[in-house]
């Protein structure tokens, strides 16, 4: 019997994985691929970045699909796209999910008979790497799984941290693939023909406490300029700032830092969500300190 490929995509936010997406969307535009965006906040940006037609993106926000929260939800979509006729799948986990989680459940529902893993691909940003494999275990798991690891962004970092966060990731995993890439320029094939067995990871917390997650209204520059020099005193503490601003002259501005620099573009609600709205994601133990920014906006 005939199994529909998978490639999973992790990485913690804002290390690239979407990025990384949108250029195999580009480069697998000839065949039929559904593309299963797992966003960790409960509102999408991410998955709206991809340019697909009907049918080709499915969105689940809202944590991780390797959380028990979401797993019903989760193997119910693997279950209708089962039955279609296509030539892969590639699914974006959310930056704080196991991929080892993946060969159980497969196996556990019998979905193993309609699927098989292909790849696996681990984003790493030279920037935390080293400081999250300490902090958060999943992160040394997501690589530990991977078949290609992709040291991303390293035009951005002096030559000494790349190779400080190279060390650190072949010391968990000596066997994967490893590349650098600027922008996640990469031409992995991630449907390869020997299916990667991954077995062995443990469900994500419904409420994970390692990191908190609020929306704000930011409905205007001067108010954006505002929220950047309030959340400056998280340092490294904060991992994500997404979402758009409808500006004065009627366009829209897209904002998206990355836990690294913020980049601003012109585009369109459409793309980036509910323009007035950002997604903050910060550790955790920021909960309270976030909750009083976000207050202020209201």
């Amino acid at each position: 019997m005939k199994t529909i490929p998978v490639c999973f995509v992790t990485g913690f936010l804002g290390s690239g994985k979407t990025t990384f997406i949108e250029k195999l969307v580009t480069r697998l535009g000839a065949k039929k691929i559904v593309y299963l965006i797992n966003e960790f906040s409960p509102k999408d940006v991410d998955g709206q970045r991809l340019s697909l037609k009907d049918g080709e993106l499915v969105k689940i926000p809202g944590g991780s699909i390797f959380c028990k929260c979401l797993t019903s939800q989760f193997l119910k979509v693997l279950t209708q796209i089962s039955e279609l006729d296509i030539d892969g799948v590639v699914i974006e986990a959310s930056g704080i999910a196991n991929p080892r989680v993946a060969g159980d459940m497969l196996k556990e529902t019998g979905l193993d008979q309609s699927f098989s893993i292909t790849s696996i691909i681990a984003v790493v940003d030279p920037r935390s790497f080293l400081k999250l494999c300490r902090t958060l275990p999943n992160i040394k798991e997501q690589v530990a799984a991977s078949t290609h690891i992709l040291i991303n962004k390293v035009d951005k970092f002096e030559r000494e941290k790349v190779e400080q966060t190279t060390a650190a990731v072949l010391e968990i995993n000596s066997t994967a693939v490893l590349e650098e890439t600027t922008f996640c320029a990469s031409e992995v094939d991630v449907f390869a023909a020997q299916p990667v067995i991954v077995t062995g990871g443990e469900y994500a917390k419904c409420k994970d406490p390692n990191f908190c997650e609020r929306r704000v209204r930011v409905e205007s520059v001067a108010a954006l300029e505002k929220l950047k020099q309030k959340l400056g005193i998280f340092g490294d503490e904060l991992y994500r700032v997404k979402g758009c601003i409808e500006q004065d002259d009627g366009t829209t501005l897209v904002v998206d830092y990355d836990g690294n620099d913020w980049f601003e573009r012109s585009g369109s609600s459409s793309v980036a969500g509910e323009a007035g709205e950002m997604v903050v994601i910060a550790s955790g133990f920021k909960e309270g300190a976030l909750e009083v920014i976000c207050r202020q906006f209201a």
